[in-house]
């Protein structure tokens, strides 16, 4: 019974750490994407290249959104089940 708790706590540990992995990986990604936007504002004009990657860095960035509400939803069943082993 103790390691089974053991056991939940250790996943949601890992999960926790892959998600603030991921959060930080969008952040940086959409700094990437708010960086290009403004060079395009402010007049440089984008080319084919730049296009390409802002469209490749703007579905990396809905990746990770999904990918990080899959976490927390994962995250969040193990601690209602680590809750429900605590209180049995």
């Amino acid at each position: 019974m103790h390691e089974s708790a053991d056991t939940l706590r250790q996943r949601i540990i890992q999960l926790e750490q892959a998600a603030q992995a991921a959060r930080l990986e969008a952040m940086q990604t959409v700094a990437r994407i708010l960086t290009m936007k403004s060079a395009e504002l402010s007049g440089v004009p984008a080319t084919r290249q730049g296009t390409a990657d802002a469209a490749v860095l703007q579905a990396r960035y809905l990746g990770l959104q999904g990918k990080i509400q899959d976490l927390q939803t994962k995250i969040d069943w193990l601690h209602a089940q680590e809750h429900e082993h605590k209180h049995s």
